[in-house]
């Protein structure tokens, strides 16, 4: 009974021990570091400042902005001025260099409003908009990615800009 006693009074020590000194002072309990932020900044600037203060990333997810540099961080996890401990990962997306292809929309014989409303839904740029001798007033007629004439259907990059040529209404 005496030795059960004891046995009992080393382990809760050890307990104790290791709940209350051993793990606090191994995972840095109570000291943590704010998250800078990070967004906005170029994936080779925000690495070395991120070295600097002892946190790390992880790209976890990549998208085409055409109004963005490439290799801009679009977003970022934990959000800024979130309090992390050294060494923890930001999850960030990163704007890619080159735009993905995507098929050119069916734009002729629709209207030019319809036209704009399709391509911005495609991340596409409504371009110059020429009128031509058509009796079809406001139809597209045509649809042209870097001067050239593109069918629906055809990849092109996407954030492209799109010229159309639509019908005046007067024709010949």
């Amino acid at each position: 009974l005496k030795h059960l006693a004891i046995m009992a009074a080393i382990v809760g020590v050890l307990v104790i021990g290791f709940f209350y000194f051993y793990l606090p002072s191994t995972t840095n309990h109570g000291e943590s570091v704010p998250v800078p932020k990070i967004t906005g900044m170029l994936l080779p600037d925000a690495e070395a400042f991120l070295e600097e203060q002892n946190l790390q990333y992880f790209v976890n997810d990549s998208s085409y902005n055409s109004d963005r540099k490439p290799f801009e961080i679009l977003t970022q996890d934990p959000a800024p001025d979130a309090l992390v401990k050294e060494g923890r990962k930001i999850y960030i997306s990163v704007n890619m260099k080159n735009p993905p292809m995507i098929k050119m929309p069916k734009l002729i014989d629709g209207s030019v409003k319809n036209a704009e409303l399709i391509l911005k839904s495609y991340d596409l740029k409504v371009g110059k908009i020429t009128p031509v001798p058509d009796l079809q007033k406001n139809a597209v007629l045509k649809q042209f990615v870097n001067g050239r004439e593109v069918a629906p259907g055809e990849s092109i990059a996407k954030g492209s800009v799109v010229d159309l040529h639509v019908g005046d209404g007067l024709g010949n």
